[in-house]
């Protein structure tokens, strides 16, 4: 071949891989987002869907994840660790009942995880294993009778637990908690039931500065959880 024939040959293998290159972008951008959910910029809502499970295929830049109103009945292992970078998971109105071991594997950033309005009766302490960076825990509205404590969210300032079916609180675990948490603590619509631990000084002392009001309440009067448990008596 000659010089120009072998400069032509060269250009033309290169425009044929970039070709091929922005084939697979464009196949791979259009696995990315299901004809079911709306992708706009870094977030995705899949609200509304009929889902039985997560998407399988979902972009992994996402920062907000919608999975509300469908009917996801439990989660497996690492059903979201393609993408790393989430930090907003909405999955209220589901349900829910059982999340399995390392249901939220890769996703240590999540700041904010909307479980409420769903079918969860324990609270069991690997479900949020791993999850160091969360600030905002929402359970309320399903039927938690039992839940086992993890200390492990040293940011999470709020822990709605309310309208659920719990009588008998881990006054222990709750003391436990970071304090941050402690002030944004909602339990609010559950059935308390009080027991001998509560007549102890340091349980009534520090019950008397937790509250149980509505989120939206937080900067009105704040009732005490303490009278809670004293007008049942």
């Amino acid at each position: 071949f000659s010089a120009e024939q072998q400069k032509r040959k060269s250009c033309l293998i290169y425009f044929c891989c970039l070709f091929l290159l922005m084939l697979c972008l464009l196949r791979g951008s259009h696995q990315t987002c299901p004809p079911m959910c709306l992708c706009i910029s870094d977030t995705v809502s899949c609200s509304a869907s009929g889902l039985a499970r997560p998407p399988r295929s979902l972009p992994f830049f996402s920062v907000t994840l919608d999975l509300s109103y469908n009917h996801l009945s439990w989660l497996g292992s690492d059903g979201f660790s393609m993408m790393p970078r989430l930090e907003n998971l909405w999955m209220a109105r589901n349900q829910i009942r059982t999340l399995r071991h390392g249901a939220f594997g890769n996703i240590s950033g999540l700041r904010l995880l909307d479980l409420s309005s769903n079918q969860l009766h324990v609270v069991e302490q690997h479900y949020f294993q791993g999850l160091w960076r969360l600030e905002e825990l929402r359970l309320f509205n399903n039927k938690i009778t039992q839940l086992e404590a993890n200390h492990s969210h040293p940011f999470l300032a709020m822990l709605d637990l309310s309208s659920n079916r719990m009588t008998r609180p881990p006054w222990e675990d709750v003391k436990a908690l970071p304090r941050l948490v402690q002030r944004g603590l909602y339990l609010h619509n559950n059935s308390l039931v009080c027991d001998c631990s509560i007549n102890k000084k340091g349980n009534r002392m520090f019950l008397s500065k937790l509250s149980a009001v509505y989120p939206e309440q937080k900067e009105q009067s704040a009732v005490p959880i303490l009278l809670f448990c004293l007008a049942s008596r």
